[in-house]
């Protein structure tokens, strides 16, 4: 399809598709018939059907539950959907299962989720006898050991003693021995989870310690987890198994301090901390838990206290280990978890091999009968449980584990027992109406084990991780470097099993059966994947971004995650660039295509080529107005009072988008974002590669750039045709030896890189692996290169490559970036897409990297192409002055044969449209009885918001009201318009308006400028309609302080009350009549 084409009829692979929602699977036939004709008469593509609950989150009420997920019934209406679609010409995806996080009541504890456990013992050697072992902490009454291992210990002082601590209860991801660990980034959580169930007087909360022998102490500290801690308590000593009594007492007031407790003089080998209170922000009255995390032991000014097995610990070695997550909720930075931490020069790590292997005297009952060798032993039985990661936000009868994404034969199981019976119902409709399956982002929390983890280790890093175990645990083998290297290769193991047990996986059962795949597997929560590696696995790697927040994710890097996206379509060959879009917490019905139109040009400057408008909710007739919603996300669906005025935005991202997926993307840099794990990539202005203004880049991971990158003519180039000047590489101990040996194999074909040399490999290698890999280094950092410490914008400079697009101000205007843009290449065609992200105008002489075409500019919004009026080329570059008005966007279009014109001098390219005449008339306004309105129509001879009225049926009034007015124009105003096109502005819309002028339609303006063109509609004597459609909450608001008979309104949401604000509504003016001010 040719661009002029696509641009005025998009094809469906350009039209923005919805996400469905069946809230609870409260659906029917005729509200599916409903919804898709009505996506199909707005202009959408198709939608991705999404069975889920969470109607009710956020106090908000449940909706009726339909038939269960993947019942007969259900099937039938999942069938009629298809069949309806392919009626339709729509495209239809579907989510897999109900909810997210894949799994439900089909999968087994050993088919699901799981992560590491363990527990500790000390004993001391020269004799033989039989010792029990507690098994660690299990969920769901799920354990499997790993190993058992006995450490030797060493005591580097001899007042120094062994510690053994137990406790009532605990979580399994926090147990008891983080108290003791040395590190204060791990903590102890009681394994106590609702309110009222955390530390009291009638049921304490305890902590013992028993030390080898008897020890006197004079002091305690206890360090809580900040915010969390025991609140008030006890200590209790004993020397006696049944006798305890008081040594000590204490209360805190800040819930971050740390606790001393002075102690009565005493001397035991048991001290027991009794807790009554604890702190806990979510809950204050009622605490759920009491969280510990470091106690530490005193005589004196002599601490007794040190690690449970003497050994030096790794720092931070829960996140290293994805125990817990490392860092933020969503799209984490990683850098610190290859920090190795300083050594102690005293401190005892633990050999490699040195541990002893008891696995197999472990009996079933958990005792062995062992004699250790003389001295003290650390015995650590180590093994997995249930994570608890289960299905999130499903719909009732779908509750169930998540499956292990760490392991492909748990995906098959599922498949057959899930997927595949609903594709067989589906029949003829799988791959044609049907096109794509889905699963939703990563939600499972932290997970860090399968059953065979110990044999894919070995297959993907080469030696075996046994000898390592402890290292899990948090102790240092082998030397702090060496115990940091093997986590690396740990948690890149990690990824490389979700990458190949969900979505490999995934898409090979998809590919089967003629479909596609788009999950949205680049987290963003803070998985333990390469981002770009799994949405590698897509068919089209789908991303989100949120609609703009005061009060959630309020940022931009909480809310922007399309860049990450885009970097794997262009750099794993897709073309396509999909995103859940628009998605919130708070508002509800208060968005208007205004407010999101500027996020989705921000996107589409990050890479995005495709919406997934998130939300649009099923909600059949019986659920009334504005019907059942899900508690987040943009409401967009056929009872939001603007959809019928939808189509105008929908036609703008619609033709945006299409320009937006034709050739390839046009960057100069790529940037290598290293092995570490977890991967992300973020927003574009976080700038891995430092300051790039005037260029654009890619981020590549390791396996795209092992296989798919080459050099041609000294420029790296994908299979695509995409090709980049330079290849950015991260600093630290960053990739292995199979990246560096890439990184040689380039530059000698000619390629240009730049970036520090790596401090080491990220992780293990043989001794004759590390010294190619030392070798390499040497060969490739030199004082003359071949690869240099410049950053990339040094070299794309010295290379003489100039900004793809600049955006100079003109003379005595501020200087700095104005403009985003986003640029992509034909076969003849250049396509650059230029933003003003300002809220004022914005005028700048606009450079583009194409010479010898004349410039066109396409106006999404109204569809408009024009050739440029004024440019000038040169040799290497086009300029083109541009007057973009607040968050304006266009396309600058290079395109056709070459042309010797080498300017043009001709007036504005984007003239600002010049007054002709106010239209001050007195407005007939006819508003709807059936939403509330006026029985009569309301004569408004000035415009004036509805809220101000003293009428409740217009201040409460949500829905459409259609104004009309006589209005006269001049005859000598008339005869200067001819020949030259008029606009007619309506100043300020609240939210959204229809024009019809003399009976034709002039469109409808949705956003500003609120303007409708009227060129050849003009009469001296006019007629004007104007169908002005505003948002629900005022009517929501108005009615929820009726008695429930009488209100006009139906909704599972309950935000609103009678004290709400109401929102500004309806035509406010001033209308007055442009026209271009050239001739």
């Amino acid at each position: 399809m040719d661009l002029d084409a696509g641009w005025r009829e998009p094809p469906v692979m350009a039209r923005t598709r919805c996400w469905w929602w069946w809230l609870n699977g409260n659906v029917t036939k005729s509200s599916i018939t409903r919804d898709l004709e009505e996506m199909k008469r707005q202009g959408l593509g198709g939608a991705n059907i999404i069975d889920a609950g969470g109607a009710e989150q956020r106090g908000n009420r449940p909706v009726p539950h339909g038939p269960d997920f993947g019942s007969t019934a259900w099937r039938e209406l999942f069938v009629h959907a298809l069949q309806e679609a392919d009626r339709l010409g729509l495209e239809i995806g579907f989510n897999i299962q109900s909810g997210w996080n894949l799994g439900g009541p089909t999968v087994t504890p050993e088919q699901a989720s799981k992560k590491l456990t363990w527990t500790t013992a000390t004993v001391r050697g020269g004799r033989r006898e039989t010792l029990k072992m507690e098994a660690p902490a299990a969920l769901g009454g799920f354990y499997e050991d790993i190993a058992l291992l006995a450490i030797p210990v060493s005591t580097s002082r001899p007042d120094e003693q062994a510690i053994r601590v137990s406790v009532d209860s605990a979580q399994p991801e926090f147990p008891p021995d983080a108290v003791l660990d040395g590190d204060p980034a791990t903590y102890w959580v009681s394994g106590t989870y609702d309110r009222g169930e955390g530390p009291s007087l009638s049921q304490p909360h305890r902590m013992e310690f028993e030390f080898a022998t008897p020890v006197k102490l004079s002091r305690i500290t206890i360090q809580p987890r900040p915010g969390y801690g025991p609140k008030r308590g006890w200590v209790q000593a004993s020397d006696h198994p049944n006798r305890w009594r008081v040594v000590g007492r204490w209360s805190a007031r800040d819930p971050d301090e740390k606790v001393e407790v002075l102690l009565e003089p005493t001397a035991a080998n048991r001290y027991r901390l009794v807790l009554v209170d604890a702190f806990d922000p979510r809950s204050p009255a009622a605490p759920r838990n009491v969280q510990v995390s470091e106690v530490q032991f005193f005589d004196g000014d002599v601490a007794l206290h040190r690690t449970s097995s003497g050994l030096a610990m790794i720092d931070n070695f829960r996140q290293k280990a994805y125990h817990d997550y490392p860092g933020a909720f969503t799209a984490t930075k990683a850098d610190h978890l290859l920090a190795v931490g300083e050594a102690d020069a005293s401190e005892r790590t633990l050999a490699v091999g040195e541990a002893i292997d008891l696995t197999d005297r472990l009996r079933p009952d958990g005792s062995l009968d062992w004699k250790a060798p003389d001295g003290v032993w650390t015995l650590l039985r180590i093994g997995y449980t249930l994570s608890g990661s289960k299905v999130s936000t499903h719909s009732d009868g779908w509750d169930g584990w998540a499956i292990d994404y760490l392991d492909r034969d748990a995906f098959a199981p599922y498949w057959n027992a899930v997927v595949g019976p609903l594709l067989e119902a589906a029949g003829p409709s799988v791959g044609r109406s049907l096109k794509y399956l889905h699963t939703d982002s990563w939600e499972l929390g932290p997970i860090n084990w399968t059953p065979k983890m110990l044999t894919a280790f070995h297959e993907r890093r080469g030696y075996d991780m046994r000898p390592y175990l402890p290292a899990l645990a948090g102790y240092v083998v082998g030397g702090r470097e060496q115990s940091n290297r093997f986590l690396n290769d740990f948690r890149r193991t990690l990824a490389d099993l979700i990458a190949d047990g969900k979505y490999a996986a995934f898409r090979e059962f998809a590919h089967a059966e003629g479909l596609g795949i788009h999950p949205e597997s680049g987290g963003p929560h803070a998985a333990p994947i390469d981002a770009l590696q799994c949405l590698g696995r897509n068919d089209i790697p789908m991303g989100e971004f949120w609609a703009r927040s005061q009060t959630h994710r309020v940022n931009d890097y909480e809310r922007l995650f399309v860049k990450q996206s885009a970097s794997a379509a262009h750099t794993y060959g897709r073309r396509l660039v999909l995103a859940e879009a628009f998605t919130s917490i708070g508002p509800q019905w208060e968005k208007d295509p205004s407010m999101l139109k500027p996020v989705f040009d921000r996107a589409a400057c990050e890479g995005l080529n495709l919406v997934m408008l998130h939300t649009f909710a099923a909600s059949p007739k019986e659920m009334g107005l504005p019907g059942q919603a899900y508690f987040a996300g943009t409401h967009i669906n056929p009872n939001t009072t603007w959809w019928d005025q939808a189509d105008a935005f929908f036609a703008y991202m619609n033709r945006s988008q299409f320009l937006l997926q034709q050739g390839v993307p046009v960057a100069d840099v790529l940037h290598f974002y290293g092995e570490n794990v977890p991967g992300f990539v973020r927003l574009k202005n976080d700038n891995p590669a430092g300051d790039l203004t005037g260029y654009d880049y890619d981020v590549i991971n390791a396996e795209a750039l092992l296989a798919r990158v080459t050099v041609e003519d000294g420029r790296l180039l994908l299979p695509e045709g995409t090709r980049y000047e330079v290849l950015s590489l991260p600093g630290g101990p960053a990739y292995g030896l199979a990246v560096l040996r890439r990184l040689n194999e380039l530059v000698e074909a000619g390629a240009t890189i730049v970036g520090p040399r790596p401090s080491g490999p990220m992780g293990l290698l043989s001794e004759a692996d590390q010294q190619e890999f030392d070798r390499l280094v040497s060969k490739l950092w030199t004082a003359d290169g071949p690869i240099r410490t410049i950053a990339p914008r040094d070299a794309l400079l010295e290379a003489g490559v100039a900004t793809d697009f600049d955006d100079s101000p003109p003379s005595g205007a501020k200087a700095g970036p104005i403009l985003d843009y986003f640029h992509r290449r034909t076969d003849d065609s250049d396509i650059y897409f230029v933003v003003n992200r300002a809220v004022e105008p914005v005028t700048a002489e606009c450079r583009f990297r194409v010479a010898g075409r004349v410039p066109e500019i396409w106006d999404p919004l109204t569809g408009q192409t024009t050739s440029a009026r004024t440019f000038k080329i040169d040799k290497l570059a086009t300029r083109v002055p541009l007057s973009l008005s607040p968050e304006q966007a266009v396309f600058v279009v290079f395109r056709g044969p070459p042309t010797e014109k080498s300017s043009g001098d001709e007036g504005p390219n984007l003239p600002a449209p010049e007054a002709v005449a106010p239209v001050e008339v007195a407005w007939s306004v006819h508003f709807d009885p059936a939403h509330g309105g006026p029985n009569e129509a309301v004569v408004m001879a000035e415009l004036r918001d509805w809220t101000l009225s003293d009428d409740s049926t217009v201040r409460f009034y949500s829905g459409s009201a259609l104004y009309e007015a006589d209005w006269e124009l001049s005859a000598a105003d008339l005869a200067d318009l001819n020949g030259r096109r008029s606009w007619l502005d309506l100043g300020s819309v609240k939210n959204l308006a229809s024009v019809r002028l003399n009976g034709h339609e002039c469109g409808v303006a949705w956003t500003p400028p609120y303007r409708v063109e009227t060129t050849g509609h003009l009469q001296t004597r006019n007629r004007l309609e104007i169908e002005v459609v505003n948002l629900w909450p005022n009517r929501l608001i108005g009615d929820s302080a009726l008695p429930e008979s009488e209100r006009i309104t139906r909704t599972n949401i309950t935000k609103f009350g009678p004290d709400s604000p109401l929102l500004p509504s309806g035509l406010l003016g001033p209308v007055k009549l442009l026209s271009d001010p050239s001739r």
